[in-house]
């Protein structure tokens, strides 16, 4: 689905490698999940650090299988969205859509 509108999708399960990523690549869209796994900060954390750290990114959001009304976006953070989003509505959030 992201392939069709952006040059290139890097697709990452930490942290680490999205830092591994952001350092190689002119990253313009990030959607990260807001639990990554056991001992990676919050999405909420690490998206706000990417932007300061990579001013190439120019819309971030954050994915959640929580109530997205229980999380608040804050710095860094264009939206949350529920996993469960369709591709359509994923790609508007996104600004390409």
């Amino acid at each position: 689905m992201l392939g069709r509108h952006f040059d290139e999708v890097h697709v990452v399960t930490s942290g680490a490698e999205g830092d591994v990523v952001l350092a190689k690549a002119k990253v313009t869209h990030v959607v990260c999940d807001q639990h990554l796994g056991e001992g990676d900060p919050p999405g909420l954390v690490l998206v706000p650090r990417w932007r300061r750290e990579h001013p190439s990114i120019e819309r971030a959001i954050i994915l959640t299988g929580f109530p997205e009304a229980s999380l608040s976006a804050g710095p860094g953070v264009d939206a949350i969205a529920s996993k469960l989003t369709e591709s359509s509505a994923l790609l508007r959030i996104l600004g390409v859509g």
